[in-house]
């Protein structure tokens, strides 16, 4: 997977996938609900970042500092965990694809 558009491709495949088995975030209110999806999320967080890593990433974690993935020769961070360092991680990459085509 050295071509950075596959990269991007299978990530973001990732993303929807972890994004359709998580869900809809219920209302807080139904407690019952809430703690299912918030298993889902966890569950689904688990298998991206095990999906990643067969792609080759590699992850680094500060619990309350910031959370890191590199991939492809990028590497982001983001201090709201996975989700958030591979957001991270497919901006930073759409943003090098110009520069190398």
């Amino acid at each position: 997977m050295a071509d950075l558009k596959e990269l991007i491709a299978f990530v973001e495949a990732k993303v929807t996938e972890m994004d359709v088995a998580v869900g809809p975030l219920p209302d807080w209110k139904d407690h019952v609900a809430y703690d299912a999806w918030q298993q889902r999320q966890g569950d689904a967080m688990d298998k991206l970042k095990e999906d990643l890593l067969e792609a080759g990433a590699k992850f680094n974690a500060r619990p309350a500092v910031d959370f890191a993935i590199r991939l492809g020769g990028i590497r982001s961070t983001s201090t709201s965990g996975i989700t958030g360092a591979v957001g991270n991680w497919l901006t930073a990459a759409r943003k090098r694809l110009p520069q190398e085509t």
